[in-house]
């Protein structure tokens, strides 16, 4: 975009390279007009390119917002979970101690129960054999004082024998001494 100069001679009509020389130094309206749309194009561009940059700017000023937001829920419900997850922990460790305790408990009662099982089996065994000892000296005794019993009846049946053979020896001579006192009263009645 050179203008003429003063120094040009006013007349030059010289050609240079098949170009009028006073054209030479002159712009046609097509390069200037598209020299001018590509300096438009270009300044569009870079108004464009600050724009653009200042889009991306705000787009990232905005993604960053809602990563940082996304980010910040992410991290409240991970805290969240892991809050839960410490009191399912919690419930977890408290249950096992609940089950360790009754698990201690069933323990201890069948110690003791075996234990005392123990004992009452060894009292139980203690009271039978005490039971057969005495049902056993029941039977001596009942056997002894059988063996006396049956003597003393065994005397006494004897004892009773004699006894029926002397009332019936006594009952004999009874009868004999009433008839003989029968007979002697009859005599003495016929008699006198």
């Amino acid at each position: 975009l050179l203008p003429m100069t003063a120094f040009a001679p006013a007349g030059a009509t010289g050609y240079a390279g098949g170009i009028a020389a006073a054209d030479a130094c002159a712009v046609s309206p097509a390069l200037r007009a598209w020299v001018e749309c590509l300096v438009d194009t270009r300044v569009d561009l870079s108004a464009r390119e600050g724009e653009l940059a200042g889009v991306l700017e705000q787009l990232r000023y905005e993604v960053g917002a809602e990563v940082a937001a996304r980010v910040e829920a992410a991290g409240q419900e991970a805290e969240q979970t892991r809050q839960r997850l410490e009191a399912q922990v919690r419930g977890l460790a408290e249950t096992q101690t609940r089950l360790v305790s009754a698990v201690e408990g069933f323990s201890g009662d069948a110690e003791r129960y075996a234990a005392s099982t123990g004992r009452a089996r060894v009292e139980a065994l203690s009271s039978v054999e005490r039971m057969v000892s005495t049902v056993e000296e029941l039977e001596r005794t009942v056997q002894e004082d059988g063996e006396a019993t049956g003597s003393r009846l065994r005397q006494q049946g004897a004892e009773l024998r004699e006894l029926q053979r002397q009332q019936a020896e006594d009952a004999a001579l009874h009868r004999a001494a009433c008839t003989e006192w029968r007979g002697l009263l009859e005599e003495r009645a016929q008699g006198a």
